[in-house]
């Protein structure tokens, strides 16, 4: 990638990222999650991952909440903030046993 494509290519990350930034503080997690699915598609990273989980939390969907957590863990194994907002999808699905489990994960893999 050249220097124009690599310059406009982190405008466009802040671009997006204001504008999602807008959308979640003006009340619109929903178009927030619909800018993050895109930025995910284009671009797995760990960052959209966790902050489309974290929106998707938001909104109540916690079976995507939970699937774009395991996805960005999956990029950074032991990422405490992946994991234990895992946990706590997990334990909002009533799966007490499942959330300790990770957050006791998320808990061993910071003390290393």
């Amino acid at each position: 990638m050249g220097l124009f494509e690599t310059a406009r290519a982190g405008a466009l990350r802040a671009s997006y990222a204001f504008r999602i930034t807008s959308e979640l503080s003006s009340g619109s997690p929903e178009k927030a999650v619909a800018i993050y699915e895109r930025l995910v598609q284009r671009s797995p990273r760990f960052t959209y991952l966790a902050n489309l989980g974290s929106a998707q939390f938001l909104l109540g969907r916690l079976p995507q909440a939970e699937q774009s957590f395991r996805r960005a863990a999956e990029i950074e194994p032991g990422n405490p903030i992946a994991l234990l907002n895992l946990a706590d999808t997990r334990l909002l699905q009533k799966d007490r046993r499942g959330a300790e489990d990770i957050a006791l994960d998320a808990l061993r893999r910071s003390a290393a």
